[in-house]
């Protein structure tokens, strides 16, 4: 396992490889980095890790920069003294987000989460990436009484499929027969607005009121505007599920 630590106080540097090296067998620290320039310069030359252990206060500026210039192909464990920059680290890879003074359990904790994330729904992190990188569709064509129209993907609550057949239902409530198959339709979606929860939802992030644990270890979910349907989420779409709404 390969691993990268951005990390400009040497001491919080130290304690981080004192932990991986002490549970993880087959780690492999590559690079020890302190600046945005330094890490963006590392990155530049394309090399390969698995995880990256990122300080987000460094020594010339937040490591949010660091996305602004390259885009690092594997999962990001945000490290800070701070708590205000929590929604931000998620939309950088994020998978945790661990606060100083670094706790050996926390390690773990993250450490776990990006095995379970890797092992469970991708066999790389980059496959997972590459499925975010799609088209971002702004409207969609569903089929109205004599001809077509189109609707803005921000009016859209869920899509679901129905006799073979696909239907968008607007956050006003009103419904249309798609253009396209549920299927086509999920690959042109900004995913991180939409998730098919099963074989025939796709849902809107802003549409969903709550969920709460089913039996066998699904989730049940509930949407605003309401759903024909009872919408169950299977044990193996669930922790992807929590992960994308916490996103």
């Amino acid at each position: 396992m390969k691993v990268l630590i951005v990390e400009d106080e040497l001491p919080a540097a130290r304690r981080l490889i004192s932990i991986l090296k002490k549970h993880v067998a087959a780690v492999e620290v590559v690079a020890q980095l302190g600046s945005v320039q330094e890490t963006v310069s590392w990155f530049e030359m394309r090399p390969e890790v698995d995880l990256i252990f990122l300080d987000i206060q460094l020594s010339d500026g937040q490591s949010f920069d660091i996305f602004k210039h390259v885009e690092p192909e594997c999962p990001v464990v945000f490290t800070t003294a701070y708590d205000r920059y929590m929604l931000d680290a998620f939309q950088y890879n994020g998978i945790d987000y661990l606060l100083k003074p670094i706790k050996e359990q926390d390690v773990l904790a993250a450490l776990k989460k990006y095995r379970r994330l890797k092992g469970h729904f991708f066999s790389s992190w980059k496959e997972l990436l590459d499925q975010r990188v799609v088209q971002k569709r702004t409207r969609v064509v569903v089929r109205v009484a004599g001809g077509f129209q189109t609707i803005a993907v921000r009016q859209i609550a869920y899509i679901f499929s129905e006799h073979r057949m696909s239907f968008v239902t607007t956050f006003q409530g009103a419904k249309y027969m798609a253009d396209q198959n549920l299927k086509e339709l999920e690959a042109q979606l900004d995913p991180t607005l939409f998730f098919r929860v099963n074989r025939k939802y796709l849902v809107c992030i802003n549409a969903i009121k709550r969920f709460r644990p089913f039996d066998r270890g699904r989730l049940l979910v509930e949407l605003e505007p309401e759903t024909q349907d009872e919408l169950l989420i299977s044990q193996e779409r669930a922790l992807a599920f929590k992960s994308w709404v916490s996103q």
